[in-house]
């Protein structure tokens, strides 16, 4: 029910930022049309404060157009993220995960390299809002947990051709005591947490018919690994009962 609301808030929210977006992006050539007439005009006159505002309005221009991009990704990222569970479809697992990766951003540049290695475009049947909650939830952890890196692993599954994810950071680990009972409802170690998201992750996982798990060593950071079959029980049958009719 969570995700169902905030995927109808994000777009609630999403429509009407496009909206501005759409009417700056709309008027940007004809402010560059504009500005090249300006240039024209005031080409031979002396004043120094006109010369210098013909030198910067074009990077003026080429900065509202780059920010207008960017804001644009990034609500894109944010309906991709929170995409409604209406009903079953095929997830491309890295849109999910370069879209939360994104969304942390704010958290990782200037203070943490991340590692990227995606073999093939595995797909999975499945809920993205609630496929991308789970990856927001490990990507998250992973990021305040690390002290200067973290690295993201993706591929086919060859055995199975399901998918697994592998996800490490750098940070200090968890105690040996401690790695079962982080996933336990309401159990965690930072002061303004919850205590909800590994919890909640392995749920998803498994209600996708898959399996989530954790290795770490205290001082040698943590890995968590996620593997998901090609598509759930559910969708099987269904296809069975389709193709016997």
């Amino acid at each position: 029910e969570r995700s169902s609301s905030l995927g109808l808030l994000v777009a609630g929210v999403s429509h009407e930022i496009n909206n501005a977006l759409n009417i700056i992006h709309a008027n940007t050539p004809s402010l560059i049309r504009y500005s090249q007439r300006y240039d024209a005009i005031v080409d031979e006159v002396a004043d120094a404060g006109v010369q210098n505002a013909r030198t910067l309005l074009p990077y003026a221009i080429a900065a509202l157009g780059d920010a207008t991009r960017r804001t644009r990704a990034i609500v894109d990222d944010l309906r991709k993220f929170a995409r409604p569970d209406t009903e079953r479809r095929l997830v491309r697992v890295q849109e999910g995960l370069d879209a939360a990766l994104n969304l942390l951003r704010r958290r990782t540049d200037g203070r943490l390299d991340v590692a990227r290695v995606y073999a093939g475009t595995p797909s999975v049947d499945g809920y993205p809002g609630q496929l991308n909650q789970c990856f927001f939830n490990l990507l998250l952890n992973a990021v305040e947990a690390a002290r200067s890196e973290i690295w993201v692993s993706l591929r086919q599954r060859e055995d199975s051709g399901g998918m697994e994810l592998v996800i490490t950071d750098d940070g200090e680990g968890i105690d040996a005591a401690d790695q079962d009972r982080v996933f336990q409802p309401f159990y965690t170690t930072k002061p303004k947490a919850a205590g909800l998201g590994l919890t909640v992750s392995r749920a998803i996982v498994e209600r996708h018919g898959g399996s989530l798990v954790l290795l770490s060593e205290p001082g040698t950071g943590a890995t968590v690994r996620v593997t998901l079959p090609p598509s759930a029980p559910e969708r099987d049958r269904d296809e069975a009962r389709g193709n016997q009719g």
